[in-house]
């Protein structure tokens, strides 16, 4: 019985390091403000300079993040959007998150 135990115990070991090993080392964080999303790309706790972020949902696709891992995206519609955030890490992972636009207030 002791035995099985520790095969047990080693297996869950090793997987738990096998699927550490295979996350992603960035995080993207969306904060939507009305009908702006602001968007954090970090690396282990620091910010990610020109990641490519792609956007659907909206008229732009393409964003880049500035010096401070960050970018404002903007609805210029006149109506409520859904916005569909991906990052793709280094190591191919993408990363993606939603969240609802407002419509411009003006």
């Amino acid at each position: 019985m002791f035995k099985l135990a520790t095969v047990i115990f080693t297996a869950a070991v090793s997987t738990t390091f096998a699927a550490g090993a295979l996350a992603s080392d960035i995080e993207m964080n969306v904060v939507e403000h009305g009908s702006e999303a602001s968007v954090l790309v970090t690396r282990d706790g620091q910010p990610v300079a020109d990641k490519t972020i792609q956007v659907s949902g909206l008229d732009q696709d393409t964003y880049k993040t500035s010096t401070g891992g960050a970018v404002i995206v903007r609805n210029d519609t006149r109506q409520l959007r859904k916005a569909t955030f991906t990052v793709t890490a280094d190591d191919g992972e993408s990363l993606t998150t939603q969240t609802w636009l407002a419509r411009p207030q003006n």
